[in-house]
C-alpha cells in the first residue's frame, strides 16, 4: 500500500513574492489634516466676527438725511389709516402715485413712535444691524467653503467704501436682499443637486421677492439676478452639455413664479416700474420738467 506523499509543493515566483505592509489608514491621515487646519478654522472666524463688528461700528452713525421724516410721516399715516395707496396721497391730483418702499415706511414708524424720546435710536441700531448681516452673508459667499480671508478682505473695503452711503434709506433693504437672494439661490441648487424639490429649494426666493417688491423700488434686481443664473445654466449645458451640474428648469420655474409674487402688492402690475434713479421711469421724466 502506497503512503500519501506528504511532500510540500516546490516554492513558486507568487509563493516567494513579498506583501506589503499596510499603509497607515486613511482615517490618521484625515485626522492629522484636521488638526493643522483646526487654527486656521479659529482665525477665519476671527476675521469673520472683525468685518461684521467693523460694518456694524460703520453704520451706527446718526441718520441725517432728510428724507427720514418723510418715511416716518409716510408711515405714520398708514398706521393712521389716512394714506391712500390709490392716486396721490399727499393730494397733488397725480394720476399713479407707486410708493414701493410703504411697509419700510410703516416698519420706520413701528420703531419711532413707541420710544419717541430715543430720539430715533432705534431705528440707527437696526439699520447697523441690516449692515452687519449684509457684511456677514459677503463673507460667506466670497468664501464658497474655502477659507474666508480674500471674502473678509474683499468684505472689508466693501464696508469700507459704503461707509459714506449708509443711510438709513430702503435702498439699503435692497442691498441686503441682493447678498440674501444670492445665497439663497445657491443653497437652492445645491438641494435640487441632490434631489430636492422645487419647492423646498427655490420658494424661499419668491417669497423674499414679494416681502422684497413692498420694501424697496430696487426690488427688480431679484428676477434679474434670477434671470443671470438662468441664463449661464443655459449656456452652460449647451457648450457642454451636462445637465447634471445646471438646472435649467428649476430656474425657469423660479423666475416666472417670482415676478408673479413681484405683483402681491397694493400697486400690482402697476408696481412693476423701474426705479426713479436710473430717469427712465414716468416720476423721472415728470422731474425734469
Amino acid at each position: 500500500m502506497n503512503s500519501p506523499d506528504l511532500r510540500l509543493p516546490p516554492l513558486t515566483d507568487e509563493s516567494n513574492s513579498v506583501v506589503p505592509l499596510p499603509t497607515p489608514t486613511s482615517t490618521t491621515t484625515q485626522r492629522h489634516d484636521q488638526q493643522q487646519r483646526q487654527p486656521l478654522r479659529h482665525a477665519d472666524r476671527l476675521l469673520a466676527v472683525f468685518v461684521v463688528a467693523l460694518a456694524f461700528l460703520l453704520a451706527s452713525t446718526a441718520a441725517r438725511n432728510s428724507d427720514v421724516w418723510m418715511h416716518l410721516a409716510t408711515g405714520r399715516a398708514i398706521a393712521n389709516g389716512t394714506y391712500r395707496f390709490q392716486g396721490d396721497p399727499f393730494g397733488q391730483n397725480a394720476s399713479t402715485w407707486i410708493h414701493h418702499a410703504w411697509l419700510y415706511d410703516l416698519a420706520a414708524y413701528a420703531l419711532y413712535q413707541p420710544f419717541p424720546n430715543l430720539h430715533g435710536s432705534l431705528l440707527v441700531i437696526g439699520k447697523a444691524l441690516l449692515v452687519a448681516f449684509l457684511a456677514g452673508l459677503m463673507v460667506r459667499l466670497g468664501s464658497g467653503g474655502r477659507g474666508t480671508f480674500w471674502s473678509a478682505l474683499t468684505a472689508t473695503l466693501a464696508v469700507v467704501a459704503l461707509g459714506g452711503r449708509l443711510l438709513l434709506q430702503p435702498a439699503l433693504v435692497s442691498a441686503v436682499f441682493l447678498a440674501l437672494n444670492l445665497t439663497l439661490l445657491i443653497r437652492g441648487r445645491r438641494l435640487r443637486g441632490e434631489g430636492v424639490g422645487w419647492v423646498r429649494a427655490y420658494a424661499p426666493v419668491c417669497m423674499l421677492f414679494a416681502l422684497w417688491a413692498n420694501l424697496d423700488e430696487w426690488f427688480l434686481l431679484g428676477p434679474i439676478t434670477v434671470s443671470l443664473f438662468l441664463i449661464g445654466d443655459v449656456l452652460a449645458t449647451v457648450a457642454n452639455g451636462d445637465k447634471r451640474s445646471v438646472d435649467v428648469a428649476g430656474m425657469g420655474i423660479t423666475l416666472v413664479v417670482g415676478i408673479f409674487a413681484c405683483l402681491l402688492t397694493p400697486f400690482h402690475i402697476h408696481g412693476l416700474t423701474l426705479p426713479v434713479e436710473l430717469g427712465l421711469s414716468e416720476t423721472a421724466r415728470v422731474l425734469k420738467g
